[in-house]
């Protein structure tokens, strides 16, 4: 899976389908992450969920967007990281 910031894509980069826009939020817990009680990393697998989210419907996710928000309850800190793009099936060539 090939993912990409840019709206614009490379001229050597054919789409061939476009899927829409596939978008994840998931809560990392800042406390855990701090003070080491967390063996799990938490911000690779909300990526990793985006990622495979999208993996059946194409082979390229492109104009990635990151929002974050962080929010303090009585168990802890926590930031909601939201990944957002465009899913779409394309052909690769070679560069120019």
């Amino acid at each position: 899976m090939l993912v990409l910031t840019t709206d614009t894509l490379p001229a050597h980069i054919k789409i061939e389908s476009i899927y829409g826009l596939v978008e994840i939020t998931g809560s990392i817990s800042l406390s855990a992450t701090l003070f080491g009680s967390s063996q799990r990393n938490e911000e690779q697998e909300v990526y990793d969920r985006f990622i495979e989210f999208a993996r059946p419907h194409g082979n390229l996710i492109f104009g990635v967007k990151v929002s974050t928000a962080i929010a303090n309850f009585s168990n802890g800190v926590f930031l909601y990281k939201t990944y957002q793009g465009t899913v779409a099936t394309v052909e690769i060539g070679e560069p120019d």
